[in-house]
């Protein structure tokens, strides 16, 4: 026995014990410079051309969320991630830059009074083929939005109205005449089925229409081509369903 415990001392004496590399103090590692490239690479933007085919919009992305996005608080609930600032999805992206391509000269033109890292969504072109309709998150509250037209004679933004809620459900449609906007609405703490608001392009005027639905959260809301009808789909539960809404517009006198 005592021969057995010499010859282990003597082995830790001869050969000390090598400290693992969990134990070991590492400086911050970089990744690989051809590998940093990558990751930081602008990702290819969207584009969307408009009715007449003379003019593209580019929708930039920006290409990796900040730590403030990534840190955000979520719910989770049936396998999805919920925002409950946005009511959206907690990992869903926004554009954070607008372009314009003319076709037939090649020339681009970057919208120059866009706010610092904006939040755009919802970019919707006009029947007539000369505005674009967008809803953009521009302050520290990202829970808040305003709905901006844009025409092609300035390349500059305008204010149409602000809203307390705007995420990627709040969707945009336009009259056939390019005249108005409409869009779902509804109370804050309510769903987004209840109402489909009106705004008049010329003097911000606003028409709110009441659905009926109180149960019923609305997506993809379309306003048919003879300016009569309203067409989204909904979810009452589970259920998805197609609605049409008529009958809303004012009687002639």
């Amino acid at each position: 026995m005592k021969n057995l415990l010499f010859c282990i001392l003597v082995l830790f004496i001869a050969f000390p014990v090598i400290p693992v590399a969990s134990q070991i103090k590492l400086p911050y590692q970089s990744a690989p410079e051809s590998m940093e490239k990558i990751l930081q690479a602008i990702p290819t933007p969207n584009i969307s051309l408009n009715k007449n085919r003379t003019h593209i919009i580019i929708k930039e992305i920006p290409n990796l969320p900040s730590i403030s996005e990534i840190a955000i608080n979520e719910l989770k609930l049936a396998g999805l991630r919920i925002n409950p600032a946005t009511n959206g999805k907690s990992r869903s992206y926004s554009y954070n830059n607008i372009k314009f391509l003319e076709i037939k000269s090649g020339k681009i033109t970057q919208i120059t009074n866009l706010p610092e890292n904006p939040k755009i969504n919802n970019i919707t072109w006009s029947p007539d083929g000369k505005m674009i309709a967008y809803f953009s998150n521009d302050t520290a509250n990202r829970r808040s939005g305003i709905l901006k037209i844009l025409s092609l004679k300035d390349g500059v933004s305008h204010v149409l109205t602000k809203l307390k809620t705007a995420h990627i459900h709040r969707e945009i449609t336009w009259s056939p005449d390019s005249k108005r906007i409409a869009f779902n609405y509804g109370p804050e703490t309510e769903n987004y089925g209840k109402l489909i608001r009106i705004i008049s392009i010329d003097d911000g005027s606003i028409e709110d229409i009441e659905t009926g639905m109180t149960d019923v959260n609305m997506y993809h809301l379309d306003w048919s081509p003879d300016g009569k009808r309203f067409a989204f789909s909904g979810y009452k539960g589970d259920t998805p369903e197609l609605w049409l809404l008529e009958n809303f517009l004012p009687k002639e006198e």
